[in-house]
């Protein structure tokens, strides 16, 4: 005879109060033990890379500083699946970089049997992480 639906906006509310409440202490949780800590950061360092020579065989990359440029301890250059060979002055450019080297540049060489034009510029850093600094096809 009479419908008693009175009392469902008050259940609702509630339900949605507890909903609420649960969260913000799971998002709480999740920053107080440290959870968000496994976020590694980027590393802010730039190379710009060119082609050069007549037959396009050799490229220039330049060092364009960053503020982690200090923590870089080498570099590593491949066309995706070969090595390329690098000098400057005819020494190996695997030493550690520091805010003086900006506007360095360093040759790279293509190998003979690589039919790619692809640049793929790795380095490694002091706290032994390891991030892509170019990746580019010509």
């Amino acid at each position: 005879m009479y419908k008693r639906d009175d009392a469902v906006s008050p259940v609702i509310g509630v339900i949605l109060m507890v909903a609420i409440t649960v969260i913000l202490a799971a998002v709480i949780a999740a920053f107080v033990f440290g959870m968000t800590g496994s976020v590694s950061k980027s590393k802010n360092i730039a190379f710009v890379a060119e082609l050069t020579g007549t037959d396009q065989t050799a490229v220039i990359i330049t060092n364009h500083g960053g503020t982690d440029l200090g923590t870089l301890g080498s570099l590593s250059a491949t066309d995706g699946t070969n090595e390329l060979q690098y000098r400057v002055n005819t020494t190996p450019f695997t030493n550690k970089l520091d805010a003086n080297d900006v506007g360095r540049s360093i040759a790279l060489k293509w190998p003979a049997a690589s039919t790619s034009k692809r640049l793929v510029l790795t380095g490694t850093f002091t706290d032994g992480s390891t991030a892509i600094l170019i990746d580019r096809t010509f």
